[in-house]
């Protein structure tokens, strides 16, 4: 997984400078670049750093939702982490965290509004992160039948661990431009994707309605 400049990667940018790639490197022995990274008593001392001081509230709120990948019911947050440390990998807690921060992300609009089409797959699979934590099993089939895509329902097998292969063979049949289309006429685009989908001449007829009906009222 690409690492640098990935503004999602909140605990692996963190971990970078000392650590390396989280994803790809063993410093505690092993083959670089194959084994994963395992875990030290320095490594987690970082990690419980930067849960306690680092991670954004929104973020936190998201990880530890009972929706997470992570099934736990305790609200309690360092006793949350602490599970979190002693049940995952060191790269899979940096992706529980990347996969709370898509998640974090208030409009569809806002993470992928930027794009005409998909600049990598780590920009396709963070839409599926953001639309399976946005969306239930009835928009997804929605999302489907809109987009001329539902045979995507009948799809069986798994794509990987965390995401449903449903929804990651629709997001992948879908520029971003269809994704938002479909989404804006099942669910209704946010306030904030309305503010952002006005150019400046839809503003402008605003403004002259505007000022026909002030002039009509004058009258």
């Amino acid at each position: 997984m690409e690492v640098s400049g990935n503004k999602f990667e909140l605990l692996a940018n963190y971990l970078d400078a000392h650590f390396g790639n989280i994803y790809e490197y063993n410093m505690n022995g092993g083959d670089v670049g194959y084994d994963v990274q395992e875990w030290t008593d320095e490594l987690r001392d970082v990690v419980k750093q930067f849960f306690s001081h680092e991670l954004p509230s929104d973020v936190a709120s998201w990880l530890l939702r009972p929706t997470n990948t992570l099934r736990g019911n305790d609200s309690d947050y360092q006793k949350h982490v602490d599970r979190l440390l002693a049940t995952r990998e060191p790269w899979e807690v940096a992706l529980e965290v990347h996969n709370a921060a898509v998640a974090a992300v208030p409009t569809l609009y806002q993470l992928i509004g930027h794009s005409d089409t998909w600049q990598s797959e780590d920009d396709r699979l963070d839409a599926v992160t953001w639309l399976e934590a946005h969306a239930d099993g009835t928009i997804s089939r929605e999302l489907a039948t809109h987009s001329g895509h539902g045979n995507l329902l009948q799809v069986k097998g798994s794509f990987d661990d965390i995401h449903d292969p449903r929804m990651y063979e629709l997001v992948d049949a879908l520029t971003p431009a269809e994704l938002l289309d479909s989404w804006a006429y099942v669910v209704g685009p946010a306030d904030s994707d309305r503010t952002h989908n006005l150019d400046r001449m839809q503003c402008e007829l605003v403004y002259q309605q505007y000022l026909l009906c002030l002039g009509c009222w004058c009258l």
